[in-house]
């Protein structure tokens, strides 16, 4: 069970801890107080599984060992033709729900990976100017070092931006943001879009994807777009969305970002590289208001991993 998450749930069936098995499949959880329990585990293409309730005392140490599936998850069975409709909270769907599934599991431990702080990341990040037309590199400033955690970008709570948008405008700047794992898990975010699955044609063959879009009457900037995940693993290996409700009097599919996931060695999963788009305004001058001119992208990526102990 190498590579696998290993959650305590409590009687409510909500999750306590978790922890990622190691090369033996081993692991070592803690309760907080005495009760009733269950462990559950996940494993990215295959199915999870929920042992029988078992309780604990205070102070007690009990080893459990788990029986976990080995027939493996495969998206290219999907039957998209049977759900046509855009589907509001994956789950609640039939096929949307497997793709969820995964690309949840996914999401999941790289929140986890994110809070850890085990580990120490050879970053390069980057800023450029790209040209409105032909999205060439106009100039473009880097910066390479080490920092502990890999959380590509500072993101709003799910809350503030279902309230205030994705694009949020103030006296001092305008501000482009992107979902992340947060975001994307919470209920806000599953409240207010709605999903349905589509398979990759082209350079996206042998990927199954899980398109998701504001629901109707959201009046606010937001976004659409779909989390890509491998048909024969069930891997999800990026997500790619545009912003909507914004006015800018150009193209908005200029605007938008990716986030690119991999998985360590070690099991852990990160963002490897990620990028946001958003407009360069010309200064207004009497009698002209400011307009589009270029496009701002930031982004960056991992280069090399190693323990925070070692740095």
């Amino acid at each position: 069970m190498w590579g696998a998450f290993v959650i305590l749930l409590d009687d409510s069936e909500r999750e306590v801890s978790r922890v990622l098995s190691n090369e033996e499949g081993a692991f070592s959880l803690t309760a907080r107080r005495p009760g009733l329990y269950k462990l559950r585990t996940e494993r990215i293409g295959y199915a999870s599984t929920v042992t029988a309730e078992f309780p604990l005392a205070a102070g007690e140490t009990r080893s459990i060992q788990i029986e976990v599936p080995v027939d493996a998850i495969r998206l290219d069975e999907l039957r998209v033709e049977s759900e046509r409709r855009c589907v509001i909270r994956p789950e609640e769907g039939i096929e949307t729900a497997r793709v969820w599934e995964e690309a949840r599991k996914a999401l999941s431990a790289t929140r986890w990976a994110e809070a850890q702080q085990e580990y120490v990341y050879h970053m390069r990040r980057y800023q450029r100017q790209l040209d409105l037309q032909t999205r060439v590199i106009l100039s473009e400033e880097s910066e390479v070092g080490w920092r502990t955690g890999v959380k590509p970008f500072t993101t709003p709570t799910a809350a503030n931006l279902m309230t205030l948008g994705f694009v949020q405008v103030s006296r001092e700047d305008t501000s482009f943001y992107a979902p992340d794992a947060d975001v994307l898990l919470s209920d806000e975010f599953l409240d207010s879009h709605c999903f349905r699955v589509r398979f990759g044609d082209g350079d996206r063959s042998g990927l199954v994807g899980l398109a998701f879009e504001p629901v109707a009457g959201r009046d606010v900037s937001d976004v659409r777009g779909t989390l890509w995940l491998d048909q024969e693993t069930a891997a999800l290996l990026y997500i790619e969305y545009r912003y909507t409700a914004i006015d800018l009097n150009v193209e908005r599919e200029s605007f938008g970002g990716r986030l690119d996931f991999d998985q360590l060695p070690n099991g852990r999963w990160i963002v490897r590289r990620w990028w946001i788009r958003g407009p360069i305004f010309s200064r207004p001058t009497a009698g002209r208001a400011a307009k589009v001119v270029a496009i701002k992208q930031v982004g960056g990526e991992v280069i090399a991993v190693r323990p925070a102990a070692n740095r």
